[in-house]
């Protein structure tokens, strides 16, 4: 049996599990070793994508489901310049913007 695409899984995920959304799922899919290829967008790497011009900083509290998708394409994009999966630069981003945020470098 073919595995599912990275996407298809978090989307059965989310399917199946009520009030699990995008950000959680991937964030479960990549630590359970499964990929490495869906980001996980949370505040600090949406800050980060805004300071580098990627994208504005979403208004509000929460995106929609198509607009995670469009700034994971945007994330991927910048990963993939680097030369990096995007589970790994989104991670990096995590934890470098958590330090500058916790060290008020921001």
């Amino acid at each position: 049996m073919k595995p599912l695409p990275d996407r298809t899984l978090r989307q059965t995920l989310m399917s199946l599990v009520d009030g699990l959304g995008p950000k959680q799922a991937s964030m479960f899919l990549r630590d359970a070793g499964r990929s490495m290829n869906l980001a996980v967008l949370d505040r600090h790497v949406l800050v980060f994508m805004d300071r580098l011009g990627l994208a504005p900083l979403p208004s509000g509290r929460g995106i929609r489901f198509a607009e995670y998708v469009r700034r994971e394409d945007i994330f991927a994009q910048f990963a993939q310049r680097l030369g990096y999966s995007v589970g790994c630069v989104d991670r990096a981003v995590w934890v470098t913007m958590r330090v500058a945020r916790e060290e008020k470098l921001l």
